[in-house]
């Protein structure tokens, strides 16, 4: 069984040394989930959380 962490953000490397000791977690940051969305050709609009 696997899973994924996933923050809109930048993890921590607490949180990154996690998910490589653990091969079903992968996790997903800011960037990558970007990433994903964009890839998927999803409509996206970026915004600051001081907004």
């Amino acid at each position: 069984m696997g899973g994924f962490v996933v923050t809109s953000g930048v993890f921590t490397a607490e949180v990154q040394s996690f998910a490589k000791g653990h091969n079903t977690t992968e996790s997903l940051d800011g960037s990558k989930l970007m990433a994903m969305i964009e890839k998927a050709h999803i409509a996206v609009s970026v915004r600051s959380s001081a907004e």
